[in-house]
């Protein structure tokens, strides 16, 4: 099974790394810290959607091995979609753009092909919204885009077989075996 909190570390990581490098006061972060937030700009990051699959269940490629032991091994690979929300904090509009900007190239080169060395595979992402909210005390400009992937599940499940099987006839209580 897919482990969302490595997806999601991994990330961050690669787009701290990579924006460090056109300014190092670019910090993403996850959206569930409540404390030490970072000076301004900083983003934050959001799993919306953990583990959508696909509407057709057939396209999964299942893999089915007989082991020494006598039992079965399935192997079930597929491609479920996750969909990770980006929030953008700054007191000055511009540098604010600049920073969203500057992370949507880096999702389209460098961080997109990091990432597809990891299995997670950038699919889109949307259009600018404005998040600022009435509730804040200052005034702080708050945008953000969502940014849906791809990534690659494995799930392997072992089955013991069947040695026998016992059928009982209800009507005349003759025992059949196979």
């Amino acid at each position: 099974m897919v482990n969302v909190i490595d997806v999601w570390n991994k990330i961050n990581t690669s787009l701290n790394v990579n924006l460090k490098k056109i300014n190092p006061n670019y910090k993403f972060i996850k959206a569930n810290l409540t404390h030490n937030l970072p000076p301004y700009p900083y983003a934050t990051t959001n799993i919306l959607v953990a583990y959508a699959q696909d509407k057709d269940d057939f396209r999964a490629t299942t893999k089915d091995k007989a082991n020494i032991d006598g039992t079965v091994t399935t192997t079930r690979l597929e491609e479920p979609k996750m969909t990770l929300s980006f929030t953008f904090y700054s007191n000055d509009m511009t540098e604010m753009y600049e920073f969203m900007q500057n992370t949507v190239n880096a999702l389209q080169t460098t961080v997109k092909q990091e990432l597809s060395d990891n299995d997670i595979i950038i699919l889109r992402c949307s259009v600018f919204v404005d998040k600022t909210s009435i509730l804040e005390t200052e005034y702080i400009y708050k945008y953000g885009f969502d940014v849906q992937i791809r990534v690659m599940d494995e799930v392997t499940v072992s089955n013991d077989s069947v040695e026998s099987v016992e059928i009982e006839s209800t009507i005349e209580n003759v025992i059949i075996d196979f």
